[in-house]
């Protein structure tokens, strides 16, 4: 066996810091993924918070919509039975 000569050295170092940066870029890409994928969960619970609130005020304004429309049936049905007892129907 021969020991590596100094040009074989320097290609196996040059490779090894080559290496050693990539391995440091791959954790800072990991870094910021992680970041951004904690970001984007806060973001997705807002939204869920936003949409529940919203289909409880549209439940609310369902609810009043539906107890107006009771009003104005019940007015309608007072009108008619008034105008029924005043003979607003006798035909002569």
């Amino acid at each position: 066996m021969t020991a590596p000569s100094e040009a074989e050295n320097m290609d196996l170092r040059s490779r090894t810091v080559a290496l050693e940066r990539q391995a440091g870029d791959h954790h800072l890409r990991l870094t910021e993924l992680e970041k951004w994928q904690r970001q984007s969960e806060v973001a997705d619970a807002k939204m869920d918070v936003r949409f529940t609130e919203m289909a409880n005020k549209l439940n609310a304004i369902n609810s009043n919509l539906s107890k107006l429309m009771w009003l104005v049936i019940g007015g309608l049905v007072a009108g008619v039975l008034g105008f029924m007892f005043k003979g607003g129907f006798y035909v002569p």
